[in-house]
């Protein structure tokens, strides 16, 4: 079962085997979390948020016409609702400075970082992308962790390439400035 692509099981919903949903939800539901999650930065939340992305899915799969991967149409319908869901919390979003780094300091800072065993490096990576705003810790996220193209980052979030290169590199720039202020504290000894 696990061979054939989303395409099949999209098929057999749409003609009425509900069952078949099951297979996208477990293929999908870590991806979809993680993006609900960056967004709204509260598990509980997220988690409802998650699973009514896919009802919401599940209802709208007649209108699915894979023009996209079905994994970019889920996600998009992921990121919206977590979005609509921000935006009536009124989240107050901790803006950080846009300082420019120098070379040496990213140079170092990656340095000391690529020595820290990968659990701890994941975990120092997971706080520091939880301090930048949530849409951009989901686009650093999207890019650099999942490997999506900007093309695709363009379709689940409806933002313009320019934006989202733009986005890009202001949150590299704050990534790195999080981790190199942090740097002090965790290579103290």
């Amino acid at each position: 079962m696990s061979k054939k692509d989303d395409s099949y099981f999209i098929e057999k919903v749409k003609t009425g085997n509900s069952d078949s949903y099951k297979y996208l939800v477990e293929k999908h539901k870590n991806m979809i979390f993680t993006i609900v999650l960056r967004i709204v930065k509260n598990r509980e939340e997220a988690e409802e948020i998650a699973q009514d992305a896919f009802i919401k899915a599940f209802q709208s799969i007649n209108s699915f016409k894979g023009q996209s991967k079905f994994s970019t149409w889920l996600y998009k319908i992921a990121y919206n609702l977590s979005v609509s869901h921000t935006r009536k919390k009124k989240y107050e979003i901790i803006n950080l400075d846009e300082n420019l780094l120098s070379d040496n300091i990213i140079f170092e800072t990656y340095n000391e970082f690529s020595k820290i065993e990968e659990t701890e490096r994941n975990k120092i990576l997971n706080d520091a992308l939880n301090l930048l705003n949530s849409e951009d810790a989901l686009i650093i996220s999207l890019y650099y962790i999942e490997a999506y193209s900007v093309q695709e980052i363009e379709e689940i979030t409806s933002l313009t390439k320019s934006n989202i290169k733009i986005k890009l590199y202001r949150a590299r720039k704050q990534l790195f400035s999080i981790l190199s202020d942090s740097k002090e504290l965790i290579f103290a000894e």
